[in-house]
């Protein structure tokens, strides 16, 4: 972990306390006006105090100073102040600072000053009403726990706030994850980021029920409190976590923003967000000929004309709608205009009975395959639908070890360079499986982690019986795609993950996708639907269609770090009922297909147009 460059804490222990009443040094007027208050707690004050005026001086916006006597304290002791800053947790009666104290306070932030409450200053005060409406949300009996220290990762929500705007996801290492805690009505706090509280670390010891998996946890947020602002950092434990660059760079600007209402510092490079693509969607696209029906549409994919290929299920469409069906695949030019159209059974192949994905390769062939209980076959076409080569028969699978036949392969990829057919392979299987483009023969395979696939209970496995999720992919392995640097991830949509391995099934890395979503009341709670690319040389960014929360999310491809998202549930252009496969043209528009549950259906791709 990054830290801050800051001075050995044997240079800054010598800082000198401030008496409450005893009169300060004339203000710098160039200089935002600080007071650290501090002198009480059951953590290291004495440790992270020094550094807390430190991260703020080396600013050169701040001139601070430190109060390790407040109690009985009254306004005279503000006035030259700007923002107060608490590092002060009492540990009963005795160490309360009294009325006079609290009101003074009070009257300062009400009057427009700024405030700034750090990690255990949220246990403080128990029974100060107007101490917990500034906090938002306060460590109180039976409200406020967390699991043992650990290593976790704090995610940006609102990238539009002057505290983290520009701010990308950042981790901190061994701090302690704030959760549980008694919050104020909500409205009366704005969240600016948060981390998943994983409930498996507890082992059972916590003090607080903690109901599912985990929850996403506030880490930091803002309050107002009649004029004056607030802002609150669970962050920093201690000395070394508040050495940390991510806990630095948000107790500065969120202590700018809490004394001036702007924050003018800079974002350090190496926390620097990655502006993400923005897109508007194009709700005439395309242009349906013949008055035909599209029943539901399960895949789409890009052919090195910028034409795009659409795969949708005849077979879904009710009776009345039966003499209007579409053919299976059809094809269209970037602006929406029909091509062609074919597919269905034929002789010498054997057609899926459920069509589920498509996918053009560089050389101009179209591969097609389906998710049908029968379907353990994956077919080889040329664009003008004639047959070439079919992999596997169906109803043949013997499972995982089965190197033939597939078993409902969800999606397949070409690899150019090597020339090879990745499957993601599927819903009745549990595996990526490799074979050669030309000739169909079997290259070689691998599950979650790159484990050897196996049909052994459980199965589906349960995404989340482990931390890291669970060893093999959990039904449907859903996508899979080879980026041109030669790393293929895999859309492992059960085990709401990306998993990412090399071309020969090395595991990489992973990132989990809406790990807190559970069936019923998150769809049926499997997420990581497919992936794309951007269409940039290097392909900065990639796209994840997240099916049971209906958005699709941007991440930078390389890090894995989330950028931004959009989408929500509904049938109006933009929204998604059930999404499902998705694909990039050369300009970087997205394609999305929907296979939906809503009334009405959305069945439908929509072409979202990447803005300039």
């Amino acid at each position: 972990m990054r830290r801050l460059a800051v001075q050995s804490l044997a240079c800054l222990i010598g800082i000198a306390s401030l008496a409450f009443g005893q009169p300060s040094p004339p203000p710098d007027p160039s200089k935002i006006q600080v007071l650290i208050i501090t002198g009480q707690h059951v953590h290291d004050w004495r440790g992270t105090t020094p550094i807390l005026k430190q991260i703020l001086e080396s600013t050169g916006r701040f001139e601070v100073r430190v109060n390790e006597e407040f109690r009985g304290a009254g306004p005279e002791t503000l006035t030259n102040y700007d923002l107060v800053v608490v590092n002060y947790y009492n540990r009963g009666d005795k160490d309360r600072w009294g009325d006079r104290a609290n009101a003074a306070l009070e009257a300062f932030v009400r009057a427009g000053k700024g405030l700034v409450l750090y990690h255990l200053a949220l246990g403080a005060f128990d029974g100060w009403t107007e101490y917990d409406k500034m906090s938002g949300g306060n460590w109180r009996p039976n409200n406020g726990h967390h699991s043992a220290r650990h290593d976790f990762t704090v995610d940006i929500k609102d990238t539009e706030h002057p505290i983290t705007r520009g701010l990308k996801s950042f981790g901190v290492t061994t701090d302690e994850l704030y959760a549980n805690l008694r919050w104020q009505p909500e409205g009366s706090y704005h969240v600016l980021a948060t981390a998943y509280d994983d409930h498996t670390l507890y082992q059972g010891k916590a003090r607080q029920p903690i109901p599912g998996a985990g929850i996403h946890q506030p880490m930091l947020w803002t309050t107002e409190y009649g004029a004056g602002r607030v802002f609150v950092t669970t962050l920093g434990h201690g000395p070394d976590e508040v050495r940390e660059s991510g806990f630095g760079t948000t107790f500065a600007r969120g202590a700018e923003w809490a004394a001036t209402g702007k924050v003018t510092l800079p974002v350090p490079p190496a926390l620097a967000a990655t502006a993400a693509p923005k897109f508007r969607v194009d709700p005439a696209w395309p242009k349906i000929p013949n008055g035909w029906q599209f029943g539901q549409v399960s895949s789409v994919s890009i052919d090195a004309d910028d034409h795009v290929w659409v795969l949708q299920r005849p077979g879904t469409l009710g009776p009345e709608e039966k003499s209007k069906a579409a053919p299976p695949v059809l094809e269209f030019t970037a602006d929406g205009t029909f091509v062609r159209a074919w597919g269905g059974p034929g002789k010498g192949y054997e057609w899926p009975s459920s069509e589920h994905g498509i996918y053009v390769d560089p050389k101009g062939f179209v591969w097609v395959g389906g998710n049908g209980t029968n379907d353990h076959q994956i077919l080889k076409f040329r664009k003008d639908g004639s047959f070439v080569m079919q992999i596997g028969h169906a109803g043949k699978s013997r499972g995982n070890a089965d190197t033939e036949n597939l078993n409902q392969p969800a999606d397949a990829f070409v690899h150019t360079p090597t020339n090879e057919l990745f499957v993601a392979d599927g819903y009745g299987n549990r595996r990526i499986i490799v074979f050669d483009a030309d000739t169909g023969k079997f290259k070689r395979m691998w599950g979650a982690f790159g484990n050897v696939p196996k049909d052994d209970p459980p199965n589906p496995a349960l995404p989340d019986a482990e931390p890291q999720g669970a060893s093999q992919f959990v039904q449907p392995v859903h996508a899979a795609r080879v980026s041109k640097d030669g790393l293929v991830y895999v859309s492992d949509r059960g085990g709401k993950r990306v998993q990412v391995f090399r071309l020969d099934g090395t595991y990489v890395t992973q990132v989990f996708i809406g790990r807190e979503c559970k069936a019923p009341d998150c769809g049926n709670g499997t997420t990581a639907a497919s992936t794309a690319f951007s269409t940039d040389p290097e392909q900065r960014f990639l796209y994840v269609g997240n099916r049971s929360q209906a958005r699709v999310m941007v991440f930078e491809r390389r890090g894995l770090e989330f950028l931004d998202s959009f989408g929500e549930w509904g049938s109006a252009p933009g929204q998604f009922g059930t999404l499902h496969h998705m694909a990039a043209d050369s300009k970087g528009n997205l394609y999305v297909t929907e296979v939906t549950p809503l009334r009405p259906e959305n069945r439908r791709v929509q072409k979202f147009v990447m803005l300039p």
